[in-house]
């Protein structure tokens, strides 16, 4: 994003410069919110409080080493792990609440083609079927590393985890994975010709930098 600080700064201040912001990045939060709930309806809920939530405390967020990209992920985490543990729908927010978001429109609505790809990808409903196998975290991890295409050190930064500890979640999370999928599969040799693809395209096997 050109000029994400000055943009972030003038936010402060003037609520519908927000609108920016909103623009860059909700393809990306929703993308990740979909991927961890699999529903569109939850994810649109949860990425519209998670804007809310962002707008609500920008006036908190201090550039430091992190991007404001991490601090917007830390949002949407905690949106996923609420509405999990209350399992119901938890974001009550809506556009007309938070007039401000309404100012930031979308020339072109990418979440349609995202669940109808997602719907028509078998590979993706067996592993979100797996992924209940995982702790929280380690969806996290797979979530960010593998469909968000977030660094190490980048998902270090959003979860608050050291980078050996992501490492190790991506190690127990892609083991937990490969063994769910051969158990459903009933060969080993199905999951080795169907390796699970990131969002980039490139097949998940083991951590990377």
């Amino acid at each position: 994003m050109i000029n994400e600080k000055r943009a972030v700064l003038r936010a402060k201040s003037d609520p519908e410069a927000f609108g920016e912001i909103y623009d860059h990045y909700y393809s990306k939060i929703f993308r990740f919110i979909l991927y961890r709930t699999g529903r569109r309806d939850v994810a649109e809920d949860l990425t519209a409080e998670t804007f809310f939530q962002a707008l609500k405390n920008l006036w908190r967020f201090r550039y430091t080493r992190n991007p404001f990209s991490s601090w917007l992920y830390k949002i949407a985490v905690t949106q996923v792990a609420m509405f999990y543990r209350q399992q119901k729908r938890y974001c009550e927010t809506t556009f007309e609440e938070c007039p401000d978001l309404l100012n930031a429109t979308i020339k072109e609505d990418p979440t349609i083609y995202l669940q109808e790809s997602i719907d028509r990808n078998e590979e993706y409903k067996k592993m979100h079927a797996s992924m209940d196998a995982l702790t929280e975290d380690e969806k996290n991890v797979i979530a960010l590393r593998y469909f968000e295409d977030l660094s190490v050190k980048e998902v270090s930064q959003v979860l608050r985890m050291k980078e050996n500890t992501v490492k190790s979640h991506t190690r127990r999370a892609l083991a937990k994975l490969r063994e769910k999928f051969e158990e459903n599969s009933g060969q080993k040799k199905e999951f080795e010709k169907n390796h699970y693809y990131g969002r980039s395209g490139k097949i998940i096997t083991e951590p990377r930098a």
